[in-house]
């Protein structure tokens, strides 16, 4: 569409973008033309924190056939939302996926189901096993999918969430903890479950490295906190 600056996407017509792509997107195209439309209580993480519900969403790098491969992608995203989870110490009572098809397709669909969890739960693998488990009563196995994503609702605090004898929820037992920690230590997805050494490489090292993973071709150059990527000036 040639919207290359963000003085270009102020000058796009919202009603085009919006059909296109968001009502998000439309949002922000609107605030860059000095119309107020993006409300602080629209959004539940103000302080960092989300209090209603969080998500890990991708568009693959190509399209997606059949239950092997849309699992591992499901459970890759269950696994980071996990960690987000556990970072701001919440526990989710509900597990939500979505998969969709190319919008431009004329056979487009997107399909989406969920699962409450018996008991609020932080463990990676309690919620990975949530996530794969709604896949295949809704997959089609001859669609092409183009996105998927992973949604955490029913959010209460871990520190306050206090309930019956024998009905505790299911906390990490360890495991995440070591995840985050690994994570932490030698980068993101340097370990997890389920695709492991399937890591990326260059700067696509924080993602799988398998071939849906969401292409970074084009990423913009991280000039205030890598020194290899610095802007050049030259002069003549």
């Amino acid at each position: 569409m040639s919207i290359t600056t963000a003085g270009d996407l102020a000058r796009a017509d919202p009603s085009r973008i919006r059909h296109l792509f968001s009502v998000l997107l439309q949002r922000t195209v609107l605030e860059l033309q000095g119309i107020p439309s993006i409300e602080l209580d629209d959004f539940d993480a103000i302080d960092g924190t989300r209090k209603q519900q969080l998500m890990c969403s991708r568009m693959f790098g190509q399209p997606i056939t059949g239950l092997p491969d849309l699992s591992a992608a499901v459970s890759t995203y269950a696994q980071q939302a996990s960690i987000r989870l556990r970072k701001q110490g919440s526990l989710a009572g509900m597990v939500t996926v979505f998969i969709a098809t190319s919008p431009f397709n004329q056979d487009y669909q997107s399909r989406s189901g969920s699962i409450i969890l018996t008991d609020p739960a932080d463990d990676p693998l309690t919620i990975a096993r949530a996530a794969v488990g709604t896949l295949p009563r809704m997959i089609d196995p001859h669609a092409r999918y183009v996105r998927a994503g992973v949604m955490l609702g029913a959010l209460t605090d871990a520190a306050s969430y206090t309930t019956f004898d024998g009905m505790d929820a299911k906390r990490d037992n360890g495991l995440g903890t070591i995840l985050d920690q690994a994570n932490r230590k030698f980068g993101l997805q340097s370990v997890g479950i389920g695709w492991a050494g399937m890591k990326g490489k260059g700067r696509a090292r924080q993602e799988t490295g398998a071939a849906w993973n969401m292409k970074r071709h084009h990423l913009s150059n991280r000039g205030t906190t890598r020194w290899d990527e610095l802007a050049v000036a030259k002069a003549r």
